[in-house]
Formats: C-alpha cells, sequence, structure tokens
C-alpha cells in the first residue's frame, strides 16, 4: 500500500496534469516525497516508495525539459493527525530494534520541526516562480520549523575498471582496499533522519563549519565546492577529472555552467570556443595556457576570461588537485578540439610550475 500510493499516485497525477501544461507553454510538478528515500531502518516499504518518488521526479525532469516544464520533490515535515501516533510507533520499533534509546535531544529536534504546515508553503510557493525556472530534478527538504535543505544527487565518484578479460576474487581483494573501497570508507554518515546532529531549536540557524573551512589544503574531489559531479568523458581529459554540469549545454540560452574537478596533473587538450569562456578558480591550483602564451599558475579566486576562437588549455597543476566553475556564454557550436597535449607534453609545459 505504501508503494501504491506514493508512486502510483503521484505517477497518475502527472499523466494527467502534464498535457494541460505542455498547452500552456510549461509548469511546474511537485512531487512529496519523505527523507525516508534515503533508507529507514525497518521501514523498507515506506523508504521504498519515497525512493521512487525521488527516481521518478528524476526521471520526468529530463522527459519534460523540453516542454519547460521543472520537476522537484521535496522531503516535507510538519504537524498532521498521524504524526504524534505514527512517529511514536516509528521510535517504539527503532528503539526495540536496535536497543537504544533515542537521544531526548534528537526527539526535542524533530517535534520542533514538526509545526504548523502552513509554514512549508512559502518555500514550495517560491520553487514555482520564475526564479526557480532553472531548477529542475532536485530533492529538497523543508519543515515547518524553518529549515530547508537540498540534497545531494547519485554520481558516480570512483570506479576502477579492468579492460582486458573479467575480475577474480582474489585479484579484488588486492585491488578494492586501496581505491574504491577507501573512497566508500572516506564517506560521511549515511544521511538519514537517526543520524543528523543533535542541534537544538535555537541552533538550527547556526551556521556549521565544514571540513574545506578547517584548512586551506584541497585534497579529494568530495571536498569541491559543487560536489565531485560524475567523471568527465575520457576522451576529454587526461587524469582524474569530474563533472558537475549546473546548466547543461543545451540549454536554449545557448550558456552552459559546469563545476570540473581535476585530480593532480589532469588536464585538457588544445581546444577552440566559439562563445567567451569565463573559469572561476574555486580550489586548488592548476594551469591555463593559451597558443602562443606562458602557461599561466592559477589559484584559489583567479578569473580568467577567454575570448571566443582562441586554442588554449587548463589543467591541474602537477601533484595538486584543482577545482573550477566553467561558464561558456553563448556558445552556438560546439567546442572545436585541437591537438592532443601528451603526459610528457604537459610534464615539459609545467616544468617549474
Amino acid at each position: 500500500m505504501m508503494t501504491q500510493a506514493k508512486m502510483k499516485g503521484a505517477f497518475l497525477t502527472m499523466h494527467n496534469a502534464v498535457p494541460y501544461m505542455i498547452k500552456q507553454g510549461g509548469g511546474t510538478i511537485l512531487n512529496s516525497a519523505s527523507d525516508a528515500w534515503v533508507g529507514i531502518s525497518n521501514l523498507c516499504a515506506y523508504s521504498a516508495g519515497n525512493a521512487g518518488i525521488v527516481g521518478l521526479t528524476k526521471s520526468a525532469a529530463e522527459e519534460l525539459l523540453q516542454y519547460n516544464i521543472t520537476v522537484n520533490a521535496y522531503c516535507p515535515q510538519a504537524a498532521s493527525p498521524g504524526h504524534e501516533v505514527e512517529f511514536t510507533k516509528t521510535v517504539n520499533t527503532l528503539t526495540k530494534a536496535t536497543g537504544e534509546t533515542l537521544d531526548p535531544k534528537k526527539l526535542a529536534s524533530i517535534n520542533h520541526q514538526h509545526g504548523d504546515p502552513i509554514y512549508l508553503a512559502p518555500f514550495l510557493g517560491y520553487l514555482c516562480t520564475k526564479d526557480c525556472s532553472d531548477i529542475t530534478g532536485q530533492v529538497f527538504g523543508v519543515t515547518a520549523g524553518g529549515r530547508i535543505e537540498f540534497y545531494s544527487d547519485s554520481r558516480v565518484i570512483d570506479r576502477i575498471e579492468k579492460t582486458e578479460g573479467h575480475w577474480t576474487i582474489e585479484e579484488l581483494a588486492k585491488k578494492l582496499p586501496d581505491t574504491l573501497l577507501k573512497t566508500v570508507r572516506s564517506q560521511p554518515a549515511h544521511n538519514t533522519w537517526a543520524s543528523d546532529t543533535d542541534k537544538t531549536p535555537e541552533a538550527e540557524d547556526t551556521p556549521s563549519v565544514s571540513a574545506r573551512d578547517s584548512g586551506d589544503t584541497f585534497t579529494s574531489p568530495e571536498a569541491a565546492l559543487f560536489g565531485p559531479g560524475e567523471p568527465a568523458p575520457e576522451d576529454k581529459f587526461h587524469g582524474k577529472a569530474y563533472l558537475n554540469m549546473i546548466l547543461g549545454f543545451n540549454h536554449p540560452s545557448h550558456c552552459s555552467v559546469g563545476a570540473v574537478t581535476l585530480g593532480p596533473g589532469a588536464h585538457n587538450n588544445w581546444h577552440t570556443h566559439f562563445g567567451y569562456q569565463v573559469l572561476l578558480v574555486t580550489d586548488g591550483e592548476g594551469c591555463y595556457q593559451e597558443k602562443g602564451s606562458p602557461v599561466r599558475k592559477l589559484k584559489k579566486g583567479d578569473v580568467v576570461v577567454v575570448k571566443p576562437g582562441v586554442e588554449h588549455w587548463h589543467g591541474a597543476a602537477p601533484g595538486k588537485w584543482f577545482s573550477h566553475v566553467g561558464l561558456i556564454l553563448n556558445e552556438t557550436k560546439p567546442t572545436e578540439g585541437g591537438s592532443e597535449i601528451t603526459p610528457e607534453e604537459y610534464e615539459k609545459l609545467t616544468k617549474g610550475i
């Protein structure tokens, strides 16, 4: 019943509403999910139903973008007739399953967020305005206690690959611990409501200090300002490269925005844009070079403006991670690739950087 009411209900509502939105030239769809979509112990069906809402939202967002229809999901917390009964039942279930009593501060914080549901409306209303016409396929949390959250997307952040033959258990036992599993074990705690911080209601608006505030050294893609993104196309970069597209290449404005994170020494090849490109360095150390000019070292806070038709390349400095936000303005034609910069040539170009 939990999966039927959630997923089938949302699908049928969208199925009937979308034709009218297409006819009127656009629209906004907000699907109600729950933070249970990340997984809550002993609530498998409920978690699965809400995870289905998130998957439906992201798929529909891709399909309906061409019709100027945005589709987002929100996970609400507010007072409801069944909240007291159901929440108490959930607490009892978790206590029985884990053998541990939930922290009173945690329970107080949760109760604080379950106020009058009328206070959910401003944020949901704002998502329906023109200001948010470029926000689609996203998942938000909103509470009646004044908390608004944004969930990170599910992306590949690391991988290993065997190009010839197939893996054996013995090979994986040697390879995985220091590669893929090392990344897995370095991730933050699982994002469920039960693992949330023990903030008191008075401390809800207090800024938290993240790992990246504790020092100036940029050490991994997870520390990137916009998240690591997905592995970039291997034919575009040498070395580890991650791309988080904020505004896609096919946007009607002919402009794109992407956050790029490069592993030590990773770089692209010579290439040319038909529009202006702006590079905003957000962390680490990098290199930039225009054809016929010396290599320029880049650091956090630097801004590079590349004029249309100027052949150039950019990447991370040797032994350094590097991240930047790239904007391409009025790109009416695809990027034109130039000659390759091999690892050997990169080493010569960056000698002394």
